[in-house]
């Protein structure tokens, strides 16, 4: 037993010492250059007027949104609106746009994203703006966060 313990102690030690080691060249692959550009991005877009929802059945006019006299957000003065945070790019250009609503009133009526928290990956979304434009999207992912 004893014989055996040292026999696999030296087999362990010898092929630590010299592992079989393989070695592997990568090749850089250059880019091909490009032939074509795009023409520079330009929005022809209105003003967003109204937010549709079918999944939960929103249809909802949107209100325009400034910030608070210490930087927040306003909130939409009609729980029956969504807001748009006026200060950020247009839905559907380049950035982030930010939608704000009430999930219920101060009276405890619902609000327009009552059912918020039921869009799944799939739901789409239609923001529509004052030339009758529609910028469409796709739910990816829905987290609910704690207040």
């Amino acid at each position: 037993m004893v014989i055996a313990l040292a026999v696999i102690a030296v087999l362990v030690v010898i092929y630590f010492r010299h592992p079989q080691r393989k070695v592997h060249t990568i090749k850089k692959i250059e880019a091909p250059p490009q032939t074509t550009t795009l023409p520079p991005k330009t929005t022809f877009r209105g003003l967003p007027i109204k937010l549709k929802i079918p999944a939960i059945s929103v249809d909802a006019t949107l209100e325009y949104l400034g910030k608070t006299t210490n930087g927040d957000m306003t909130a939409p003065v009609n729980v029956d609106y969504a807001g748009w945070y006026r200060y950020g790019p247009l839905p559907g250009d380049e950035g982030t746009s930010v939608m704000a609503g009430h999930v219920v009133g101060l009276r405890g009526q619902a609000g327009v994203f009552n059912n918020l928290d039921k869009l799944k990956p799939g739901d789409a979304l239609q923001v529509i703006d004052g030339k009758g434009k529609v910028a469409s999207f796709t739910v990816r992912i829905s987290k609910t966060y704690a207040e």
